[in-house]
């Protein structure tokens, strides 16, 4: 009997937990940069899948980058490209070249705590004038290192796409494609990763807010309200699992990872108490509560 579509797409999507071992008792090992590269190319490459979806996820790229072309047909992907810069050789995860003769270079990081500025100049010396580069990342611009900031600031050619936000574009494409295609398949095994990763990981989580609420400073209870907001199913399962307050409860765990955040850098990311404080809000546990301030690498 053949399967629901439901079914196959919960498989496919069980397949990207497998390979990591998070589906499991294992050791977990995230897919690689290779992994979410051949993911990429596939799509987008018109020699693969469907011309329409490969086009689709280009222009959805293009627009997340910002970049207005002349042309958005392409007409050639490739993967590992060799360049040869000053005495370093370097292997730029996706090209694509247009109808027109320029090209994308696409350089792909999925540990969001990772970053080499180093590469990103010796690929931006690698670009013709007509050509773009795009850093495609778990991590919001604001939250990158301040030399990877100053980077994408002073090359217009160099652009920042968080994998997050490609994910919701892709999510956006699913209507309109063949549901027992595998371009289905990838666009939607895209769409339920990433944010199911950001779900995972507190930190993450906390890099997520402080980008979108602009905070460079905060109080624990202005994060409590804000991660209620934005990451309510993990509050609740918390509450679910160990009750709203008391010792281990959701409220106790909360406060307790985010002093564990001031603890050490993620990857440039970090929080420092200011010195500055105020009086807890009533039942918060403490009879005051202390200010954050968010460092940057």
């Amino acid at each position: 009997m053949p399967q629901s579509l439901e079914a196959q797409q919960t498989h496919l999507d069980n397949v990207l937990g497998v390979l990591e071992g998070r589906t499991y008792r294992g050791a977990a090992r995230p897919l690689s940069e290779n992994h979410w590269s051949n993911i990429l190319a596939w799509l987008v490459d018109p020699s693969c899948g469907e011309p329409a979806v490969g086009a689709g996820v280009t222009q959805e790229l293009l627009h997340l980058a910002g970049i207005v072309p002349r042309e958005q047909s392409v007409t050639k992907v490739e993967r590992e490209r060799r360049v040869q810069v000053r005495e370093a050789a370097r292997a730029i995860d996706l090209v694509l070249t247009f109808e027109h003769g320029w090209e994308l270079l696409v350089e792909n990081k999925i540990d969001r705590t990772y970053e080499d500025v180093v590469q990103l100049r010796d690929e931006l010396a690698a670009l013709r004038t007509q050509d773009h580069m795009v850093l495609l990342c778990p991590r919001g611009k604001t939250l990158l290192r301040g030399e990877t900031r100053q980077l994408i600031d002073s090359d217009p050619r160099l652009h920042h796409v968080r994998w997050l936000e490609l994910a919701e574009a892709c999510a956006s494409l699913l209507a309109r494609v063949d549901p027992m295609t595998l371009d289905y398949h990838l666009l939607h095994a895209i769409t339920a990763y990433w944010p199911s990763r950001e779900m995972e990981d507190f930190a993450w989580q906390v890099e997520t807010i402080v980008e979108e609420r602009g905070w460079t400073r905060f109080y624990p209870d202005e994060f409590k309200e804000a991660f209620c907001s934005r990451f309510g199913e993990v509050y609740r399962e918390w509450v679910g699992r160990h009750g709203e307050r008391g010792n281990g409860g959701a409220h106790q765990r909360l406060t307790q990872r985010l002093v564990g955040q001031t603890r050490k850098s993620k990857g440039g990311f970090r929080l420092e108490t200011t010195g500055n404080q105020r009086p807890a809000p009533e039942g918060w546990g403490y009879g005051f509560i202390l200010e954050y301030r968010v460092l940057l690498g």
